[in-house]
């Protein structure tokens, strides 16, 4: 196994610990990562009231994150593929 695919494990691990854990109403998911362009990036999932989740796409300007995107989606699954 390579030291990515701990890593990668070790997120699933963790966010399969939070979804245990949490109250479903305030359930969130976030996944960063820095580019090759040395940008610091982040997609985050929020539960909707209202049934649903919000994807939220965001870049690091390198004092606050900034929203880039966004949209309604259905349904959020974590899996690790291998």
């Amino acid at each position: 196994m390579t030291d990515e695919q701990a890593h990668a494990r070790r997120i699933a691990a963790q966010l399969r610990m939070l979804e245990d854990n949490d109250d479903e109403q305030n359930r969130k998911y976030c996944i960063e990562w820095t580019g090759q362009d040395a940008i610091r990036r982040r997609l985050r999932f929020e539960k909707r009231s209202l049934g649903g989740w919000t994807r939220i796409e965001q870049r690091h300007n390198g004092e606050e994150w900034v929203r880039t995107g966004r949209e309604t989606v259905a349904d959020v699954e974590v899996t690790l593929d291998e």
